[in-house]
């Protein structure tokens, strides 16, 4: 079983990416090497501008 397919496909029919605002930073921040590549992830799926 391909666990990241089971993650998204649970995460995608929940619809969780209506419950998070991905426009403001995390409730518990992240070290800064982690909050640099959440940024760059999230602006590449158009999540922040």
């Amino acid at each position: 079983m391909n666990l990241q397919s089971a993650f998204a496909a649970v995460y995608d029919a929940l619809g969780y990416d209506l419950e998070v605002d991905y426009g403001r930073p995390p409730e518990i921040p992240l070290e800064e090497e982690w909050a640099n590549r959440a940024e760059v992830i999230l602006r590449a799926a158009g999540r922040r501008v």
